[in-house]
């Protein structure tokens, strides 16, 4: 009996204190690799860099445009990608001052902000200017390295020539 009380003690114990471990909080550094994940976003969608731009996902994204079905995998999306990067040149504003949030816990993060993209159609045309908001979930990696999981965005309004 005294081995079995033992026992139930020690696992009442063990599962306390597994309940009391704090999750992993946001860095400072977790915060700034988020930041230049998004510069780097900028970067290679305004000049083009298709393997740039597929280096910042995990092979498992999901990413969920307005008014399309989702795209699942790095080969959907790159497939999607050379599309419009053959199609138009992109300027973007990504985030929007002032509209920025990143939430880090547990190897996830969650940023969200607003944004102004304009697509420049390469076969000539007028500028297409798009506003609105944008989710990306972040994963960490097993190399410390922070890339784009998950993404859903919509547009404040349809999109606008200038």
């Amino acid at each position: 009996m005294k081995i079995k009380l033992s026992a139930v003690i020690f696992l009442f114990v063990a599962l306390t204190l597994s309940c009391c471990q704090t999750a992993e909080v946001s860095t400072e550094a977790d915060v700034t690799a988020i930041q230049t994940l998004a510069a780097s976003w900028k970067t290679a969608v305004e000049s083009g860099d298709i393997d740039g731009y597929m280096a910042l996902y995990a092979d498992d994204i999901v990413q969920m445009p307005p008014n399309a079905p989702a795209v699942k995998g790095k080969q959907a999306l790159e497939e999607k990608c050379l599309g419009l990067f053959g199609m138009f040149t992109v300027e973007v504003t990504w985030p929007v001052a002032g509209t920025e949030e990143i939430i880090v816990a547990d190897g996830w993060a969650f940023h969200l902000s607003e944004f102004v993209e304009w697509l420049t159609p390469k076969a000539g045309g007028d500028k297409i200017e798009m506003r609105g908001k944008i989710i990306e979930v972040c994963q960490k990696q097993p190399d410390g390295s922070w890339k784009f999981a998950r993404e859903i965005w919509n547009l404040n309004g349809p999109t606008g020539k200038e």
